[in-house]
């Protein structure tokens, strides 16, 4: 029920970060040996990776970590990132910080400040309270029995 947190050179992978699933800890044949998050050593403050350097990736990936999906998962198409206050949205967001983006005939404007968004870091900021319940209803079937 701890989250590992590894900090390392991801260059070669092409990708700032990644997490395990709550729901797979049981099913890996390593179990809680390889349950964590990773993050490349520049996406932490004072990083060289320009416009994601503020740690921004470390609290995406524990978000997964923590059973929250994007929030352009699934797109317009139900059930969206499974936390029925979230917005649909049906692309990932961009580095511009925009105000304003609908993407999607469902009410709601894209969550363009979401932390499981792909926001750069200085953009992202809340979480909606629905998924703060999911990550509490997760943590209690998944993580605290682990």
């Amino acid at each position: 029920n701890a989250l590992n947190l590894y900090v390392t050179d991801l260059s070669a992978c092409g990708v700032l970060g990644f997490s395990t699933w709550p729901w797979d800890i049981t099913k890996k044949e390593n179990g809680l040996a390889m349950d964590g998050v990773v993050v490349h050593y520049d996406t932490l403050p004072g990083g060289d990776y320009a416009m994601y350097n503020l740690g921004g990736t470390a609290a995406h990936e524990t978000g997964h970590w923590l059973g929250l999906f994007h929030t352009f998962e699934n797109g317009c198409v139900p059930p969206g990132d499974h936390v029925q206050d979230t917005p649909y949205c049906t692309v990932p967001d961009d580095v511009h910080c925009p105000e304003h983006r609908d993407s999607c005939p469902q009410p709601g404007e894209d969550p363009l400040d979401n932390w499981m968004g792909y926001a750069v870091d200085s953009c992202v900021k809340t979480l909606t309270v629905g998924q703060q319940k999911r990550i509490e209803q997760v943590w209690k079937r998944y993580r605290a029995v682990a």
